[in-house]
């Protein structure tokens, strides 16, 4: 019964190394959303796995919360918000956003719209009171296996196309994400106008 406990002991020492080691070598680039792909790419690692690993490390204790006395800034997605190419085909760009409507009983729906640009035609639409970064990325999945994969998708500043999850699931697909420039929603007048007309039919 010693020998045993010893054994488990030491297996959890070994595997607490290995997961310091791990997050040791995220956080020494301040676990930034671009370096953590990086890590992967040279790794050969999921990007979805060194965030869990980083998230059980947190748990046991292996590496305390990172805490600031600095004002935390609000955190962005690690793309940049550059001027969009011209989408010239079908596929090369999809526009996403939220409508919000309201029933006779006060309960609210949030319709999720998605627009390709170029052919202006409707990818998708999806209705339901709550959309997580992880229910947005299931009907972009089925909308993608009927459609297509775009080249390129592009959203508000909202937390759900801003969520690490969601990143992730865009990088690991290929797909480029952008956003609008915040308070600017002329930058999403395409799916701005079909929702106008959805919201009217």
């Amino acid at each position: 019964m010693g020998r045993k406990r010893t054994e488990q002991r030491s297996e959890s020492r070994e595997l607490s190394r290995v997961v310091e080691r791990r997050v040791k070598a995220i956080e020494a680039c301040q676990c930034r959303d671009l370096t953590v792909k990086a890590y992967a790419d040279r790794t050969g690692q999921s990007v979805y796995t060194l965030y869990e690993a980083m998230r059980q490390a947190r748990r046991a204790g292996v590496v305390p919360p990172h805490r600031s006395t600095k004002r935390q800034k609000k955190k962005r997605a690690s793309e940049s918000r550059g001027p969009l190419p011209i989408p010239q085909a079908p596929g090369d760009l999809w526009k996403m956003d939220f409508m919000s409507d309201r029933l006779g009983s006060g309960r609210v729906n949030r319709p999720f719209n998605v627009v390709d640009v170029c052919s202006r035609t409707c990818v998708g639409t999806a209705v339901d009171h709550l959309f997580p970064a992880s229910r947005v990325t299931a009907y972009l999945g089925a909308w993608i296996a009927e459609h297509g994969k775009p080249s390129a998708i592009q959203g508000d500043n909202g937390t759900e196309f801003t969520a690490n999850a969601f990143d992730a699931w865009a990088y690991e697909r290929g797909i480029a994400v952008h956003f609008i420039t915040p308070g600017k929603p002329v930058e999403n007048a395409v799916i701005e106008s079909f929702d106008g007309k959805l919201r009217d039919a």
